[in-house]
């Protein structure tokens, strides 16, 4: 069995699952970390969670997108209970106000092009009062309207 894995590395699959903390691993490094810890080959494991060894070997470098019930196998064969652990980006609530304030930018902008075009283009503050009422509007009530205009 190939010993190539970093005595680092061993030490902090150990000391986090020790510690019961997340290990920030990718899943294929993961599965080759717990697998040598209890000193299994591919073939075994394979063998264990009934996918083919060359599958396995590609999975634990990384090179194929591996499905989430194969990841369920494989830990369980592993003798791990595979937990889905969701962190967001940012809290909800800046998100949404993120998003309220580019589709109120974007509504605000297309107002005044066609007001433009009509020459009846109001001045600056009329503009930022008329996109703190939009910004207003979409957050007193939210809805999935925020998610209709196509802004990144």
């Amino acid at each position: 069995m190939r010993k190539n894995i970093s005595l680092h590395s061993q030490r902090a699959l150990h000391n986090a699952i020790a510690a019961k903390k997340q290990v920030p691993l990718e899943p294929g490094s993961l599965i080759r970390l717990i697998r040598e810890r209890l000193h299994m080959n591919q073939r075994q494991l394979a063998r264990r969670c009934k996918i083919p060894q060359s599958h396995l070997a590609l999975i634990e470098q990384g090179k194929v997108d591996v499905q989430y019930g194969s990841l369920i196998r494989i830990f369980q064969a592993l003798f791990c209970r595979p937990v889905l652990h969701i962190q967001p980006e940012k809290d909800f609530e800046a998100i949404i106000e993120n998003r309220v304030r580019g589709v109120a930018q974007r509504r605000v902008r297309q107002t005044l092009g066609t007001m433009a075009l009509e020459s009846q283009e109001p001045d600056s503050g009329t503009s930022k009062e008329l996109l703190r009422r939009e910004e207003k509007r979409l957050l007193r009530n939210p809805s999935s309207e925020i998610w209709d205009d196509e802004i990144l």
